[in-house]
């Protein structure tokens, strides 16, 4: 995935916070791939912890650049519920009984 210059930077830092502040600190494209490919790369160890069959790091590298690929044409789409009033529950006035129902149910008549 051409991170190895960030890889390099990332071995050198001595604490998680150091790490996590230079993935944070970095332009935002680089800051996805290299977030998402640790993360392919944990979610594939855990797998084989797990007793699945082990990975080869090309399948490792292509579920990080497919999840890459599809945070970046979700930033690229407008956000048609950005532009829509955010709806808030109102309570209803004091002489309504509203009653919520959360399921199914079948009436009979007799």
């Amino acid at each position: 995935m051409n991170l190895e210059c960030i890889r390099l930077k990332l071995v050198d830092l001595k604490t998680a916070r150091e790490v996590t502040n230079c993935i944070l600190s970095m332009e935002e494209n680089r800051k996805y791939e290299t977030i998402i490919l640790m993360w392919s790369w944990w979610d594939a160890r855990n797998k084989v912890n797990a007793g699945e069959k082990r990975r080869t790091a090309e399948d490792v590298v292509h579920q990080a650049r497919s999840m890459v690929w599809e945070v970046s044409a979700k930033q690229k789409k407008p956000n048609v519920k950005n532009h829509q009033k955010v709806k808030k529950w109102n309570p209803p006035p004091p002489d309504t009984l509203k009653v919520n129902i959360d399921g199914a149910f079948l009436w009979r008549i007799k």
